[in-house]
């Protein structure tokens, strides 16, 4: 009878000690799944307050790199997290005053997608026109490919970096540099 008492405690004892194997294989595969994710604090620290150059000098400094920039103090007024399958692809962020930016959730994408230091990008599905659709779409695409990756790109990285540390304004491109895949449609 002790016998059969000491098998069936084993038996019972491993059982549940699997169960605790299963469900730290399932929180260690979602803590790697989540640790390329831009949550939503980290997004409002890298988006805050900005200061974005002169709207006059911006302008004038894409065609003359010689040009004297002044900075405007910028607050975010607005964002739409763009979720796909229940788990953000991108931050959509319009400032006061005009201006915005998209940065992707996920750091395996380059940190910004899209920015204008001008206009504000529609929050509205239906305010949006049929190119910026397709780019949307497009991107929710390109980000669930990149959620197949394991590991980083050294330069997004670094570029990831950067942006946290010092805000999106320290990863924007200078002008000169070719324009993104948005600013192309536009």
């Amino acid at each position: 009878m002790k016998r059969t008492y000491l098998i069936i405690t084993t038996i019972i004892t491993l059982f549940f000690l699997g169960c605790e194997t299963d469900n730290l294989k399932d929180e260690m595969a979602t803590d790697k799944e989540n640790q390329f994710v831009l949550n939503e604090t980290e997004m409002l620290k890298v988006a805050g307050e900005v200061q974005f150059g002169s709207k006059t000098n911006l302008k004038s400094a894409a065609h003359n790199s010689n040009t004297k920039s002044t900075t405007v103090s910028q607050k975010l007024y607005d964002y739409k997290i763009i979720n796909e399958s229940g788990r953000p692809c991108y931050y959509i962020i319009n400032y006061e005053g005009g201006g915005f930016i998209i940065l992707a959730a996920d750091k395996r994408s380059e940190p910004l997608l899209a920015y204008s230091y001008e206009s504000s990008f529609p929050l509205n599905e239906k305010e949006i026109p049929d190119g910026l659709l397709e780019w949307k779409e497009n991107t929710i695409k390109e980000i669930k490919e990149l959620r197949n990756q394991k590991r980083v790109n050294d330069y997004v990285m670094e570029r990831w970096n950067k942006a946290m540390k010092d805000g999106w304004p320290s990863i924007i491109p200078t002008p000169g540099d070719p324009p993104n895949e948005l600013e192309k449609k536009c």
